[in-house]
């Protein structure tokens, strides 16, 4: 492994780390509803992370993974609202987060897996953030 990929995988290790303490602490969102708790996760993972998405690299699409899990969640709990015309029957905080946890726990396990069996390359880096862009 080169001395750039050591220090790509330090910075994916890095993010790995920082993405698991912010979904420990989604425990201590608290939203009015399901709509601000979506919107407050956004703006405090984008707040976290937004310097740091400087290039595209693997550390970064870790990072932008997160964003587009989410902006889709946020999505999906907004048309929630908008369609759903008994307040009961729409998602809650605690669905929300169940929501959020899920998206982001995924994006976890696959970029934990990247340590073992090996960064994206750059082709794929570049093509993932094209479709995760595409997606949003």
């Amino acid at each position: 492994m080169s001395d750039f990929d050591q220090e790509e995988a330090a910075r994916v290790q890095e993010w790995i780390e920082r993405l698991d303490a912010f979904v420990a602490s989604l425990d201590g969102v608290e939203g009015d509803d399901a709509v601000d708790l979506t919107h407050d996760a956004f703006e405090a993972w984008q707040n976290l992370a937004r310097s740091s998405l400087t290039k595209q690299s693997p550390s970064a699409l870790l990072i932008f993974e997160a964003l587009n899990v989410l902006a889709k969640v946020a999505a999906i709990v907004a048309v929630d609202w908008v369609e759903t015309p008994d307040a009961r029957d729409r998602h809650t905080p605690d669905s929300a987060q169940r929501l959020v946890k899920d998206g982001l726990e995924g994006v976890l396990r696959a970029c934990k897996r990247w340590l073992s069996t090996g960064l994206p390359s750059s082709e794929d880096v570049r093509r993932r953030f094209a479709e995760a862009a595409a997606e949003v």
